[in-house]
């Protein structure tokens, strides 16, 4: 759990200032109001990162889609296994991030945000909008909830898996 001093603001701000984040990020606004120059500077890098991201998982779907179609018509006998070892992969994974995450959120943020940006992360929690409007206890929960829904996906591939090759 984090205690941070944040700035207080009113419902009307704080109400505006999280519409122009979405239009932000949809693409339909350029610099957010209210935010100064590192603040959308840094919010111009998370755009950036989520397009990636994005953009790797669309490849990801259609390499997965080829792939599986070729073993299914040339080595239908080793789609269980390749079900139970990416499962398998995934789950690890994940529950190493997710207990980096657990047992030091702070870290694992900073962490992230020094691989993944360059020096506009660091924001005063009781001077910044960004920082007011969005709390590291926000991105905790966020990561929570990604981490369990990637791991029942993984868990459910895993059991999918091991079905098929007991049939």
């Amino acid at each position: 759990e984090t205690n941070e001093q944040v700035m207080v603001i009113d419902k009307e701000l704080a109400t505006k200032t999280i519409k122009e984040i979405f239009l932000f990020f949809n693409g339909k606004k350029g610099d957010i109001a209210g935010f100064n120059r590192d603040e959308n500077s840094h919010m111009l890098d998370v755009k950036g990162i989520i397009d990636k991201i994005t953009l790797i998982f669309y490849l990801s779907v259609i390499i997965f889609l080829f792939t599986f179609l070729y073993f299914i018509f040339h080595e239908k006998k080793v789609i269980p296994k390749i079900m139970i070892y990416c499962g398998s992969l995934t789950l690890i994974i994940i529950l190493l991030f997710a207990l980096s995450t657990i047992l030091n959120f702070n870290f694992t943020f900073d962490l992230m945000h020094r691989l993944l940006f360059t020096d506009n992360w660091t924001f005063d929690p009781s001077s910044s909008l960004m920082k007011s409007l969005l709390p590291d206890a926000l991105f905790m929960d966020f990561s929570i909830s990604v981490f369990f829904n990637a791991a029942i996906s993984a868990i459910v591939l895993i059991c999918t898996g091991i079905f098929i090759k007991k049939k």
